[in-house]
């Protein structure tokens, strides 16, 4: 069982219901806010808890400096209460540190009314030719909502082309029978 806060009746305040088993929809342990604090007791349907997920996305390399790499944190609704989460990055076959800059927040928020939020991670450019690399974001310790999707794949997509040069050349003709070579 665990206390969500949330508008089960659709008037914009806060309002608290015990979600037992994970029930979404049973008005069984419901109090409703009459906007200035007091609650009373709530039989009515309960409308389902908001659902947050957050995004894949992609960047480019660069080839110095940094970059950002934004994350978008979706509501399945605009909120009537505030969501508060954390953010934690991880290793994939990026590398915090050389790739990309390590993360761990703590009390992120979507606010009353919000339906989405923007994380944003910092991307280390290079000039090395390798493939695509990715590394994962998490929301963890979510408040306010449910979580449908808590891990998104971050891809740092490469932009360095190798270089192939090919040096001048020459050959002075021999006599009539030799094989001159030539050599790159």
């Amino acid at each position: 069982d665990f206390f969500r806060v949330q508008d089960i009746n659709g008037d914009q305040h806060p309002d608290i219901f015990i979600d037992d088993s994970n029930t979404r929809f049973n008005g069984e342990y419901a109090w409703v806010n009459n906007g200035a604090g007091v609650f009373t007791s709530y039989s009515g349907a309960v409308a389902p808890a908001p659902e947050i997920s957050i995004g894949d996305a992609s960047t480019t390399e660069g080839q110095s400096g940094t970059r950002l790499l934004s994350f978008t944190v979706q509501s399945s609704q605009p909120l009537a209460v505030p969501v508060t989460f954390d953010v934690i990055t991880g290793n994939g076959t990026a590398a915090a540190g050389s790739d990309f800059v390590a993360g761990a927040s703590t009390g992120q928020a979507m606010v009353a009314g919000q339906s989405t939020s923007t994380i944003a991670i910092t991307i280390n450019a290079d000039t090395v030719v390798e493939r695509d690399e990715t590394f994962t974001v998490d929301l963890a310790g979510v408040s306010g909502a449910m979580v449908t999707d808590a891990r998104a794949l971050g891809r740092i997509i490469n932009d360095d082309l190798p270089v192939l040069s090919i040096a001048d050349a020459s050959v002075t003709e021999g006599s009539s029978g030799q094989q001159p070579s030539l050599e790159f």
